[in-house]
């Protein structure tokens, strides 16, 4: 069960809170071995403070299993105080309606499965803002949607994967199992090292090409958009153009689905992949035709782009069109 709390309601759960901050102390000191912290056995800093939010989950003995940090970001926070060269394209946010989540544990003695469930319920009890206390402003709603996907990707943690045997080419140790969709080339999910991430990424790019020829054909500019900022990726040398990355959104966790059901259901190869000599992994010919299959297949995809695509002109607005200059490009 999943229960939100501040340190001024804490007392209501028992002792809620000093077992929240010893879990972190098992986690992120005891196992992780982080130097930050600590006092009789609980782990702490700067940022738990009275404005602080916990998630926790408990188990049927009311025992503290599983937790998340959400702080608000009209105070301090992490990102903005420790790191803030980390963030350099956009403005960090500075409101009482978006949080920054951090600290985000799982007992891992709990089975695998039971980790995602407890993830899976955190995100759930944090979109629940969504309807009790709607965003106002876009960056309200932004910051909903990173705190969930920090989550949601915290859930594939331990996810593991099925391989081949094979003497001519081992497979590394950490390709065994996913455990984070950030590279190590590059700490975000792009210059894919792990073979999880390549197929996510090729998917990813598979399901952005379909959605750029429909609203190419739509007669809309690509690079209008409204959640995400067109920009240049220089270290990709690709346009990376707002309006396709809004309408990926809502297809994206239907990609996730077809990629996890695909490892759990096949065993790979270590010759499926190709590695780089920058230690980038890309997938083999055959692997990546298998992949594009995977998204063709999803049903309803040669519908469902062009019926977001005609629910997205349903509702620009007039004034919008002179906003954001404009709307549709010019068509011989």
């Amino acid at each position: 069960m999943i229960i939100g709390f501040t340190q001024v309601t804490a007392y209501q759960y028992q002792d809620i809170l000093g077992s929240t901050h010893k879990l972190r102390h098992k986690c992120f000191i005891g196992r992780m071995g982080w130097d930050i912290p600590k006092w009789n056995g609980m782990e702490y800093d700067q940022f738990d403070n009275l404005s602080t939010v916990y998630l926790v989950w408990r188990d049927s003995n009311n025992v503290v299993r599983g937790t998340c940090r959400l702080a608000p970001t009209d105070r301090p926070y992490m990102i903005k105080d420790v790191w803030p060269h980390i963030v350099t394209k956009i403005d960090l946010p500075a409101s009482p309606f978006v949080f920054e989540a951090s600290r985000l544990c799982v007992d891992h003695h709990l089975p695998g499965d039971v980790r995602r469930r407890v993830i899976s319920e955190m995100v759930e009890k944090s979109l629940i803002r969504l309807k009790t206390n709607p965003p106002t402003s876009l960056s309200s709603l932004l910051g909903i949607e990173g705190g969930a996907a920090y989550m949601y990707f915290k859930a594939w943690k331990g996810l593991p994967m099925q391989w081949k045997k094979s003497d001519r080419r081992p497979v590394p140790d950490d390709w065994r199992v996913f455990n984070a969709r950030n590279s190590l080339r590059s700490q975000t999910g792009w210059h894919a090292t792990h073979p999880m991430n390549a197929m996510l990424n090729y998917a990813y790019g598979v399901l952005e090409s379909h959605i750029r020829i429909a609203i190419i054909t739509a007669g809309l500019d690509p690079r209008i958009g409204y959640l995400h900022v067109s920009t240049y990726d220089h270290s990709l040398n690709v346009d990376k153009n707002g309006l396709i990355f809004d309408l990926m959104e809502p297809l994206r966790a239907i990609i996730d689905r077809k990629i996890i059901e695909f490892i759990k259901s096949n065993a790979l190869s270590s010759y499926d992949f190709i590695i780089g000599k920058t230690g980038i992994c890309r997938l083999h010919p055959q692997l990546a035709r298998h992949i594009v299959s995977l998204v063709q297949d999803i049903d309803g995809i040669d519908t469902v782009v062009p019926w977001l695509i005609t629910l997205l002109k349903a509702n620009l607005k007039p004034e919008k069109r002179t906003i954001r200059k404009r709307i549709t490009v010019e068509v011989d």
